[in-house]
């Protein structure tokens, strides 16, 4: 088949580990002809946040193409990032000509384009998925009631009927679909995140856990949690942190990966550095995530 991810209600960056990466990667795997249209937006590695990269075509290394549109031009150059206002949404999709089509995520503007390629092609699938949950979207009164109650649940209702099956990638998503939007329980459906076991290398499993406990001064009978990725306030990481300090044990050890965002950063570090067992290593690249 001919597959379009389109990933249009968030940032997008090349060969990371999260869904909207692996999923197309294995669908070219399997032998499909395979299309990501996406925004001008990527996250940060130096900060919680997005920077911009230019529009235009490309190929990766496993053959996914990956197209990336700017934002529609206006005088309020916010309105158009905020709504996800695009230029060539229809255009690029007329171009690929997809079978199916997977929607990562439902915030966005030009989701009606999408709707208006559907209607001319019939024949072809469209499916979504839901990201959203209480602890990352509607953090205010505008994102909250204007945003997502008015604006995204009046674009998703009158979507609804074209759109196959939206997946929720876990309760609290399911939840914030429901109350925020209207969207039925039959139509959804359960799409929890999974990993590229490409990368896991379960042949030198042992000798890799060696190699990182002895890396980060870690005993062999030490038991060790690991969390991490983007560090916001919505993780929870100094609960967790306040959690580990009650446990008064000094065989148990915490790592922590990622960028803590702004907010948090120095509640969080200073918290790490009176505890000895718990071990900040920053940011990883996501090989190094999966050993």
């Amino acid at each position: 088949m001919k597959i379009v991810h389109l990933c249009l209600s968030g940032p997008y960056n090349d060969n990371w580990g999260y869904q909207e990466n692996i999923i197309p990667k294995y669908n070219r795997k399997d032998g499909h002809d395979v299309t990501v249209i996406t925004s001008v937006f990527i996250n940060s590695k130096k900060y919680v946040g997005y920077e911009k990269v230019n529009p235009g075509e490309y190929l990766l290394k496993d053959g996914v193409k990956i197209i990336r549109i700017p934002f529609k031009k206006n005088r309020l150059k916010i309105i158009s990032e905020k709504l996800r206002m695009y230029e060539g949404v229809y255009k690029a999709l007329k171009k690929e000509k997809p079978d199916f089509i997977f929607m990562h995520g439902l915030q966005f503007w030009d989701i009606k384009k999408v709707i208006k390629y559907i209607k001319e092609h019939p024949e072809c699938k469209l499916v979504a998925d839901n990201h959203a949950t209480y602890d990352n979207s509607a953090k205010n009164f505008f994102s909250k009631h204007i945003l997502h109650k008015i604006i995204w649940r009046f674009n998703i209702k009158k979507s609804l009927k074209y759109i196959n099956k939206i997946f929720v990638l876990a309760p609290g998503c399911r939840k914030f679909a429901k109350e925020m939007y209207d969207i039925p329980d039959e139509k959804m459906e359960y799409l929890f995140l999974g990993a590229d076991t490409d990368k896991i290398d379960f042949e030198h499993k042992e000798e890799l856990k060696k190699e990182i406990r002895r890396r980060l001064n870690i005993n062999e009978s030490d038991f060790v949690l690991i969390t991490g990725g983007k560090l916001s306030k919505g993780k929870n990481i100094n609960l967790l942190l306040e959690a580990f300090k009650d446990i008064n044990q000094q065989n148990l050890k915490l790592i922590i990966f990622g960028a803590f965002s702004d907010d948090i950063k120095q509640k969080s570090l200073e918290k790490i550095k009176y505890d000895n067992r718990v071990i900040y290593i920053g940011w990883l690249k996501g090989e190094e995530v999966y050993k």
